[in-house]
């Protein structure tokens, strides 16, 4: 078992991959946890379900008592396992017929579901597809499509400024004290590139391939950008939050940056950046 803290969050783990190495960043002692992550058998009966929703991912069920059950599903549609919610605790349930090669991103991809869970039922929270660093103190989101070039850049502004890095896959901004604070959590993606570090949220950056050329864009223009990189599982989050808090986040200062991949590129953000009150 490993304890983690997360946005103020103790996480109990109970795993058996070598994913749970990746926790260790996150590791805390002599703390009470609030939820449980842990494995073992499913513990309802297939007539006992109620089916909710379906997507490409994962099926939602309802059992006889309001608990919720989540089928998880892989790209191609093959099921990974099962997750059962019951208050505090979240038990994950495999497929018996995985490789073993294949467990530690089978665990990952279930806990990280239970973890997003929690988080955002207990939290004023969004999960955003991007990659941040700290600047001067405050943090920065870059937000692009995959293959764009967010990872590169940030590269650049280590490089070049010597920032660092929170997360470079998955962001959690929780908003507390009237303000959004970006939260590093142990989803990172594959190139594992994190710290256990937060910052105030300054700016959000919607990264496009160009001449270096960034300017500051509207909050409508915002709302479009960013909502392709806004998680929103309507299983764990009511949908009148989720808005209360989407709209909030897009009154952020927002810049459109189409950039080279060259230090030009981090010159021209910086001095835009310098300029926020």
């Amino acid at each position: 078992m490993i304890l983690i803290e997360v946005a103020s969050l103790v996480f109990s783990y109970d795993l058996i991959s070598s994913f749970s190495s990746r926790l260790k960043l996150y590791e805390v002692k002599d703390k009470n946890p609030d939820f449980f992550i842990k494995n073992g058998k499913f513990p309802y009966k297939k007539e006992d379900l109620k089916e909710i929703s379906t997507s490409k991912f994962y099926n939602l069920y309802k059992t006889g008592d309001d608990k919720i059950v989540q089928l998880v599903k892989n790209d191609s549609g093959k099921v990974l396992g099962i997750i059962s919610y019951d208050g505090n605790v979240a038990t994950l349930t495999y497929n018996q017929n995985y490789d073993d090669s294949t467990l530690s991103y089978i665990e990952y991809t279930l806990s990280e579901y239970a973890f997003v869970y929690f988080l955002l039922r207990n939290k004023d929270a969004l999960f955003v597809h991007s990659s941040s660093f700290i600047y001067k103190g405050l943090g920065v989101l870059l937000i692009a499509s995959s293959g764009t070039g967010k990872s590169t850049h940030r590269r650049l502004w280590e490089q070049y400024e010597g920032i660092k890095v929170i997360n470079d896959d998955k962001n959690v901004l929780v908003y507390e004290n009237d303000h959004f604070v970006i939260y590093p959590n142990p989803y990172s993606g594959k190139e594992i590139v994190e710290s256990n570090e937060n910052a105030p949220l300054k700016a959000l950056v919607f990264l496009q391939r160009g001449n270096d050329e960034v300017k500051k864009i509207k909050e409508i223009e915002v709302v479009k950008n960013l909502l392709p990189h806004t998680i929103n599982p309507s299983f764990i989050i009511d949908n009148e939050k989720w808005k209360n808090l989407y709209f909030k986040l897009v009154k952020t200062d927002a810049f459109l940056l189409k950039a080279s991949m060259k230090q030009d590129a981090v010159n021209c953000l910086k001095e835009k950046l310098d300029e926020i009150k």
